[in-house]
């Protein structure tokens, strides 16, 4: 059993892998951790079901829409004895001064105590020890990185990770250049994404894809090829999951790369992790090319793009997406009076399973007609 649990947390990436062992254990992972209005959803999570001992916890990248919540998940993990066996993120080098001007130039815009703690939680969770029974050993830190066509077995029991971007040398690379580029350094921080897929060692024909932030093109037709060297023996059907990058931008380079991953028939489900009310995330092309491209693909968003909406002083459910210039007036609508629209998640937080069959179980009971099933 696999649950891929995506948390709302706007505009932002917080995941969370769950497994069962054969004695029944559960096991967790965690992708990325954002802060939203002052609470970390993934420790709630992880509060609520009393989790203290992480598998995994894998950073995409450095950007606070995917990190801000790393001090809050130190303090509990630490207050409550917990426990992370590996801390994965993409190679940022080990030169002093590289990783000075980083921080500097990512954080600067953020209030000096807040990016003083921010920075702090990457090295404390570095440091933290797992002293469980089952494993006894520190915190080990992982450069995730494409180092061939070698599936990684320890970082989840009973899973296994392919990383596909970048390499070693891409990532300081990217970096290096990122540095120099002033006007553009947030948006180009994404060049140095985590991309990777993960499969079941007990069902190796699933196949399940996350990707980060990246929008480099050029990186997305590496990718491609570096997936054929892991997937060679699997079919074009094997690919049942994807969360999708850049919380579903416009244009996204990532579309025609996912037609030669996997077929146009093939039944596959897509996250998007998007704010509310957001004409861009996901965009409403992204969402047809998608549409026109696949036969039997199926959305999952964390909230309600504006395309969605249509005038109702009910409770609202997603329904087919307009075309915008002949629903300018119910967008006005919508955002002169927020308030009588009740239903603003879309998906919200859900689950994607992974059992016999293949589904979105979401949080609200409000299903999306362009997509979700």
């Amino acid at each position: 059993m696999l649950k891929i649990h995506v948390l709302n947390v706007g505009l932002g990436d917080s995941l969370i892998i769950e497994t069962s062992n054969p004695e029944g254990e559960k096991l967790y992972s965690i992708i990325d951790c954002k802060k939203i209005g002052g609470v970390t959803p993934t420790v709630q999570f992880l509060q609520e079901k009393e989790i203290r001992n992480l598998s995994s916890l894998l950073i995409t990248h450095l950007h606070e829409d995917h990190i801000s919540g790393l001090p809050d998940l130190y303090d509990y993990l630490k207050t409550n004895g917990g426990t992370l066996n590996f801390f994965i993120t993409p190679n940022l080098g080990d030169e002093a001064k590289l990783k000075q001007d980083l921080a500097t130039k990512l954080y600067r815009n953020t209030p000096p105590s807040e990016r003083k703690r921010l920075i702090k939680s990457l090295k404390d969770i570095e440091s933290l020890l797992t002293d469980s029974s089952y494993c006894p050993e520190p915190t080990i830190m992982l450069r995730g990185a494409y180092e061939g066509s070698d599936w990684k077995t320890q970082l989840h029991p009973g899973l296994e990770f392919a990383f596909l971007h970048p390499n070693h040398q891409e990532a300081l690379s990217f970096l290096k250049d990122i540095l120099k580029r002033e006007a553009s350094f947030k948006n180009n921080l994404n060049d140095i994404s985590l991309v990777f897929m993960l499969k079941e060692a007990q069902n190796s024909s699933r196949l399940y894809l996350f990707c980060g932030d990246l929008d480099r093109k050029q990186s997305w037709l590496t990718i491609a090829n570096r997936f054929d060297n892991f997937t060679s023996r699997f079919d074009y059907t094997d690919l049942k999951y994807v969360k999708f990058p850049h919380h579903g931008g416009k244009n996204h380079p990532f579309i025609s790369t996912l037609s030669k991953l996997t077929h146009q028939e093939n039944d596959l489900f897509v996250s998007f992790s998007c704010p509310f009310n957001d004409k861009n995330h996901p965009h409403q092309d992204t969402l047809y090319k998608l549409k026109n491209s696949f036969k039997n693909v199926h959305f999952a968003c964390t909230n309600m793009s504006q395309p969605c909406f249509h005038k109702s002083s009910k409770e609202i459910e997603p329904s087919d997406f307009f075309d915008k210039t002949e629903e300018e007036e119910e967008f006005d609508d919508f955002v002169e009076n927020k308030d009588k629209y009740t239903c603003k998640e879309c998906a919200g937080d859900h689950i994607f399973l992974c059992e016999k069959e293949f589904k979105f179980k979401n949080s609200t009971g409000c299903y999306c007609n362009f997509g979700l099933s």
